[in-house]
């Protein structure tokens, strides 16, 4: 679950795009939840068997970035589908991307 200000929770829908033009609202939140097949496929990796749902206001959202691979309702997001498209918020190498530049002299 993810509750912060809007100027933290419009980046994060945004970068999902889910983000419908309107800023969000007073007390939005995020849950990002984490499903399990309860009859696991055993010719499968691991990840094949979780998957993931994000709601926003408490309405279960499909990713556009994961619209081939989802199934049921097309809001539940295969695990390893989910961690690609995550990815492009989380720095590769944290010390040079985010990196203040120091002040030359």
């Amino acid at each position: 679950m993810y509750s912060a200000h809007d100027s933290t929770i419009g980046p994060l829908l945004a970068g999902y795009k889910l983000l419908d033009g309107s800023w969000p609202p007073f007390a939005s939140n995020i849950a990002i939840e984490l499903f399990e097949r309860t009859k696991p496929n055993p010719k499968t990796s691991e990840c094949d068997n979780h998957f993931v749902r994000v709601r926003y206001l408490n309405k279960p959202m499909k990713l556009p970035e994961c619209e081939k691979e989802a199934i049921g309702d097309g809001t539940y997001c295969p695990l390893s589908r989910f961690e690609e498209i995550s990815s492009q918020f989380i720095p590769k190498n944290y010390q040079e991307e985010c990196e203040v530049p120091k002040e030359e002299k």
